[in-house]
């Protein structure tokens, strides 16, 4: 009877370890294009604006790749055709790099390029959560609603990053830089004007090849560094124009 105990541990030790890995996917929203105001005629460039942010949100999705301490948050890869050059540009700057996290040992890169060179950017900052009583129920979990105060480097103004994580999916990652939390962020309230919302979540056995830490890149110390970089370079470039 004991020898069958064992076993039955052993095997569901073995069936635990096999799921402590999944894939969650996600999409953005921006619903101030939704709003028009009809007082106001908008330009030909607003249109044009508009709906190349519409179309880019509809075609972007993204992969967050998790483990029980590692997470990869990336581009889903699509070779978009018949799309004209603005909305593609549109579609790299709403999904500008890719970022790797390991609560194990604190760290947090965001691996980028810019001006034909790849950068892996430290970015890691404590996130003081604020996990409050309210719920909602995304994807059929039970989510629970978390805020944190950051401060705008331009404005300095505070403004409020609003998640939503599900302590069903015991897993301490999301979107973006963003991690910390008792289970997995199904939704981000970026700002008023941008939130990332989860399409999917799957709890897989096989190897994942994108969990892994980046190492092709010059290494930064900052993000506040790089930005720096990014602005002598962009400097330079409009000089020889």
């Amino acid at each position: 009877m004991k020898h069958f105990i064992v076993l039955i541990f052993f095997s569901l030790s073995i069936i635990s370890a096999q799921t402590q890995k999944g894939k969650a996917t996600y999409k953005l929203k921006h619903p101030q294009i939704d709003v028009v105001d009809t007082t106001k005629k908008p330009s030909t460039m607003g249109k044009q604006i508009t709906e190349s942010i519409k179309t880019a949100q509809e075609l972007i999705a993204f992969n967050l790749a998790f483990n029980n301490k590692e997470s990869v948050f990336y581009r889903e890869e699509k070779l978009y055709t018949n799309l004209d050059k603005f909305t593609k540009g549109m579609i790299d700057i709403l999904s500008k790099g890719n970022y790797y996290s390991n609560i194990a040992t604190n760290e947090k890169l965001k691996s980028t390029s810019f001006d034909n060179k790849n950068y892996i950017v430290n970015i890691y900052q404590p996130q003081p959560w604020k996990i409050t009583d309210t719920t909602k129920t995304i994807l059929g979990y039970t989510c629970h609603k978390a805020t944190l105060t950051k401060t705008n480097k331009k404005t300095t103004k505070d403004y409020t990053v609003e998640a939503w994580f599900s302590k069903d999916i015991p897993y301490y990652f999301g979107p973006d830089e963003y991690n910390g939390l008792p289970g997995l962020i199904l939704e981000l309230k970026l700002n008023p004007k941008q939130t990332i919302y989860c399409a999917s979540v799957q709890l897989q056995t096989k190897k994942n090849k994108l969990l892994t830490k980046p190492t092709e890149g010059t290494y930064i110390n900052s993000n506040e560094e790089f930005e720096d970089i990014v602005k002598t370079l962009a400097s330079k470039a409009k000089q020889k124009h």
